[in-house]
């Protein structure tokens, strides 16, 4: 998803590139062609949860991440019009969700900070035995540990149906 006019252009490309590059992040299209999805699971798992989607809605580029409610409600008060409960969340799930309208008015780096806090929140909701292997990818900064490039498919996986290995 392309957004090259207004205050926001090159957000959602921005935001898709760093969502994908988190370990075990990959890109789905479970709602069609015009929401993009990014899920995150381990490499020997076959699915994952979604942790960040992408789409228009009257004409705005709006993302959608996992939150806490307690987070979402804060965002939703700082930010009102703006930050509203997940649009394509089934209602038990909205307060668990935010969708964000990128017009500007929330700054990139919280947007980003909400996509880190959506990623971390998805993996504490895998197995036990999943979450240490999507962890296991990290190779962060943040770490200590040199950047190193994952084998292809190793960690981050681009599509949600790779072609099968010859």
């Amino acid at each position: 998803m392309a957004d090259d006019h207004g205050p926001g252009a090159g957000l959602t490309d921005r935001l898709l590139d760093y969502c994908l590059g988190k370990p075990g992040a990959f890109l789905d299209f479970p709602f069609g062609p015009d929401v993009t999805v990014v899920k995150v699971k381990a490499p020997s798992q076959d699915r994952g949860p979604i942790f960040l989607q992408l789409f228009e809605l009257r004409g705005d580029a709006r993302a959608t991440f996992r939150c806490t409610p307690e987070d979402g409600q804060y965002l939703r008060s700082t930010f009102p019009g703006r930050v509203v409960r997940g649009y394509h969340c089934q209602t038990p799930l909205q307060p668990y969700a935010n969708t964000v309208t990128l017009d500007g008015v929330v700054p990139d780096d919280l947007l980003f900070q909400m996509a880190d806090d959506s990623w971390s929140l998805m993996v504490a909701k895998l197995p036990g035995w999943a979450r240490h292997e999507v962890l296991s990818c990290d190779r962060s900064p943040e770490t200590g540990t040199a950047p190193v490039e994952p084998e292809p498919d190793e960690c981050t996986t681009r599509d949600s149906n790779p072609e099968p290995a010859d």
